[in-house]
């Protein structure tokens, strides 16, 4: 009798010990649930919200926020406020891609307020896949875009400037941005505009995953002052290119000869 009684007992202990670790569990990865992106993916910020497209702000301060002021299309978009020096102010937002992809097309568009400046620019963050090493994807120095990797930087000749119109201050303008990580062929290549600037082979991503944690605007080095940068009608795909709203791909019919590795 008695045996049968501890046998139930531990039965019953072993239910609420299992229960409490399935709950545990939930509660641990609720966050990675609550912000997965499966792909493909695209995100205008029309529920007013970060939380609506499945992000969420890296600081949970008042100089990011979502607002119409911001939208490029719709009523809402993304403002972010960076401040001279090293990652002043920044923060940007992030979500987690659920899969595992080896190949990732993400398109956005984004507008750095009229006047913005650099003193002198050093890097802006655009998106970092970081969950092996910490390998971002960043305009670099006055003029190249780069994958840029713990053991080395590999650029396209194609960066801020060409981005604002060939000008070193923002032009106020809304701009479209995109990028191909491909990890499986070690392919980095770089849309502006609808128009393809560079593709770059032999890219050492230094063990970089897509798959997981994927941040956007990070931080940067060294704004000229207070300013906003503006982002909305973001994309993810992992079977190919998605090119500018409403209009074909378009690529530069010209083999790019632009291209940097440092």
């Amino acid at each position: 009798m008695k045996e049968k009684f501890y046998l139930c007992m531990s039965f019953r202990r072993l239910s609420l010990s299992l229960r409490f670790m399935a709950l545990l569990l939930v509660l641990i990865l609720q966050p990675l649930l609550a912000y997965a992106i499966t792909l493909p993916w695209s995100c205008g910020f029309e529920g007013g919200s970060l939380a609506s497209c499945g992000l969420s702000s890296e600081n949970r301060n008042d100089t990011d926020f979502t607002t119409a002021e911001a939208a490029h299309t719709g009523s809402y978009g993304y403002r972010v406020t960076v401040s001279p020096g090293v990652n002043n102010l920044t923060g940007g937002f992030y979500g987690y891609i659920s899969g595992t992809p080896t190949q990732l097309w993400t398109r956005w568009y984004m507008r750095y307020q009229s006047g913005f400046s650099w003193n002198p620019m050093q890097y802006h963050k655009l998106i970092f896949p970081h969950q092996t090493g910490a390998t971002a994807i960043e305009f670099m120095g006055n003029n190249t875009i780069c994958v840029d990797a713990p053991s080395a930087n590999t650029c396209i000749n194609s960066g801020w400037r060409d981005s604002q119109g060939g000008s070193l201050t923002g032009d106020g303008q809304w701009h479209c941005y995109e990028v191909l990580l491909d990890t499986g062929n070690k392919v980095f290549t770089y849309w502006l505009d609808g128009v393809q600037k560079g593709s770059i082979t032999n890219v050492n991503y230094d063990g970089m995953t897509l798959s997981g944690l994927m941040e956007f605007h990070t931080n940067q080095q060294s704004p000229g002052g207070t300013y906003y940068v503006d982002w909305d009608d973001i994309a993810m795909s992992s079977t190919g290119y998605i090119g500018p709203l409403g209009g074909a791909a378009t690529h530069d019919p010209n083999p790019p000869t632009n291209l940097i590795s440092k």
